[in-house]
């Protein structure tokens, strides 16, 4: 027997099945006994099988020939393989999967792979690191921490190899298995001098830091100058600078100066809606945003898709909220839970401002994983080949549809509730998330009440020896979400859970409930995600809260500080509102701020103290965008800590 010929005996099932299908491998197994096997040359074979010749060779099943019309791998294919398997299981020598892998040269199997493919493989694992290596009948199994396992046939070189990833990304994966085995051996693994260099390239390409710095100057240039003489150019250049942020492969950041610039556009139209403070904290936590990107450009702060492979996933869908933002973009966040790791998940579906004009608020015509998010609500949901991103979100998109498995069940709502019970809630400079969903099992519907002064509909709910008060914020896009609450709670059927997300509102933290479970028709759990639609029908009686939120819009009420940390915030945001409008650089700040830092100071905040005194020290953009990043981070630390 030929040597080549010995590297077919690795070839299970298993791997076979991994080139096409376990179907396939099922009907190859049976052609199998009338199959034979000749002219068995130096670096070819002959299978004659279901009336056609297959030509195999040292390369493994993927570089065989059938001159049937099917494309691929063929059951013809197959059969050749399981044929040559058993021959070479025959022999009496086997050879070392290990030993037959590391005496191929690295440059070898990089010419082998190809240009891209080591192009992928350098960036995904530039050092590479070891991996556990363990033989099983014949072949070398190459795992390590996130990534699907990959199997070597020995004598076939890259074509010998397989594993469970999605082919279009086998010929990277394989080789990247190859430099971590050649490691985990002890042996040195160079990657090409020229695929070294355009890496150092494109790494100096991935970090603009010129352009970030122009971001800074043009942010700063703002609030010197005093949004109160913002002009039309100014808000086309931060345009100009968001698309080169894009094209720079920063979305992060260039979606928050997109809603920095949606603020600014509202405050030149005189919207109700946008306040100066509110612009003047848009700016600043973009401002923050392109310094902390600068350092490092961690995947999380840039927003680069970096997706990681997470294998197979099931997933409870547990409620969907909708989104838009102020330059016009809007989108669905929906809350995940995995039972196999018990930890919440998030994933985002969205759309750009003007692209899209199909999305719109509905649970049939928003798509995750290749079907509508109604059709995922409140099951169980299979994802083949989900990707996890840096933040630790799901990608919106599958390589495969997902698949629905059944509907939640009661018992699992509890174990997701004591899971969540103890949720923590975090501070982000950057205005991101503060925390996963929680789930609460309330003992009964509860009762609605108007917190005028915070303009708030609070829900309390008993649950256990508590009541938890949940937070939803009366603002006119909440409306129909409110008046749904409030059907269900005065004129619903039981509640067996809520789902409830963190947030924000009129300078208190609390709970917001977006989703709510409760029983269907013939016995089953119902999930019902509450922007979208109602857990009962509409009904007119009683509008007591559309009265209240009537008079809510109209007051436009205002809330005061209740501790002295909520006053000095108070005041240091309106003293910066102020600078920001007039222009700080034609102000003279010293002795307000001089005030402000010994409040600070009596506060023992101070951080806060000193960045105001460097405030009335040299006042400019970047001196306030401190001040009022700062201040931002004692307002969230207080809302935690209460």
């Amino acid at each position: 027997m030929t040597d080549w010929l010995q590297g077919w005996g690795a070839w299970d099932d298993e791997a076979l099945a991994a080139l096409t299908s376990k179907g396939l491998v099922r009907r190859a197994a049976k052609a199998v006994a009338d199959a034979r096997l000749h002219n068995v040359q130096g670096d070819s074979a002959v299978v004659e099988t279901g009336g056609f010749a297959v030509t195999i060779g040292p390369r493994g099943p993927a570089a065989a020939s059938c001159p049937c019309p099917a494309a691929g791998v063929c059951v013809h294919i197959l059969t050749a393989a399981m044929l040559a398997r058993s021959a070479a299981l025959d022999d009496a020598e086997a050879t070392d999967p290990l030993e037959d892998l590391l005496s191929i040269e690295p440059s070898a199997w990089c010419r082998e792979a190809g240009a891209a493919a080591v192009r992928t493989a350098l960036a995904s694992s530039p050092e590479p690191e070891g991996a556990e290596l363990t033989q099983v009948d014949g072949r070398l199994r190459i795992a390590w921490p996130g990534a699907d396992p990959v199997t070597y046939a020995p004598g076939q070189g890259l074509a010998g190899m397989s594993s469970p990833a999605p082919r279009s990304r086998w010929s990277a994966l394989h080789l990247e298995a190859v430099a971590r085995a050649f490691i985990a051996s002890g042996r040195r693994w160079d990657w090409p001098q020229r695929f070294l260099e355009e890496a150092k390239s494109r790494a100096e390409e991935d970090r603009p830091v010129a352009l970030l710095g122009r971001v800074r100057s043009w942010l700063g240039s703002i609030v010197e100058d005093g949004l109160a003489d913002l002009g039309p150019s100014s808000l086309a250049s931060l345009t100009e600078l968001r698309t080169e942020l894009r094209a720079a492969r920063l979305p992060r950041l260039a979606g928050m100066l997109g809603t920095t610039v949606g603020h600014l556009e509202a405050l030149s139209r005189r919207d109700d809606g946008t306040d100066d403070a509110t612009v003047l904290e848009s700016i600043a936590r973009a401002w923050a945003l392109s310094v902390a990107v600068e350092d490092s450009f961690p995947d999380a702060l840039t927003g680069r898709s970096a997706d990681t492979s997470g294998g197979e996933l099931e997933l409870f869908v547990l409620g969907a909220t909708w989104w838009e933002s102020g330059s016009g973009s809007r989108g669905v966040d929906v809350a995940l839970w995995d039972p196999a790791s018990s930890r919440s998940l998030t994933t985002t579906v969205g759309r750009a401002a003007g692209q899209d004009p199909t999305f719109t608020r509905s649970l049939d015509t928003v798509q995750l994983w290749g079907l509508p998010v109604r059709a995922l609500l409140g099951h169980l949901v299979r994802i083949p080949q989900a990707r996890l991103r840096p933040d630790g979100s799901v990608a919106p998109t599958a390589v495969e549809r997902a698949v629905p498995q059944r509907r939640i069940t009661l018992d699992e709502l509890a174990t997701i509730g004591a899971h969540t019970a103890f949720a923590d809630l975090t501070a982000d400079p950057f205005g991101g998330g503060r925390g996963g969903p929680i789930l609460l099992r309330p003992d009964e519907r509860g009762t609605l009440t108007i917190d005028e002064p915070r303009q708030a509909v609070l829900w309390s709910v008993p649950s256990g020896e508590a009541t938890l008060t949940l937070r939803a914020p009366a603002l006119r896009a909440n409306r129909g979400r409110l008046e749904r609450i409030q059907d269900l709670v005065e004129f619903g059927r039981p509640i067996e859970a809520i789902v409830a997300v963190p947030r924000v509102h009129r300078n208190v933290m609390g709970w917001d409930p977006v989703a709510v479970f409760v029983n269907g028709s013939r016995g089953t759990l119902r999930a019902v995600s509450l922007d979208f639609e109602g857990a009962v029908a509409a009904t007119r009686r009683n509008r007591w809260l559309s009265r209240g939120l009537d008079r809510l819009a109209a007051a436009g009420a205002a809330p005061g500080p209740t501790s002295a940390v909520d006053r000095l915030v108070r005041d240091v945001l309106e003293l910066a509102a102020d600078l920001a409008v007039r222009g700080v650089g034609r102000s003279a700040p010293g002795e307000r701020c001089t005030r402000l830092a010994a409040r600070a100071d009596d506060l023992a905040l101070a951080t806060l103290a000193s960045s105001l005194r460097a405030l009335a020290e040299e006042p400019g953009g970047e001196s306030l965008v401190r001040v009022v990043l700062v201040t931002l981070m004692v307002r969230e630390l207080a809302w935690l800590a209460s």
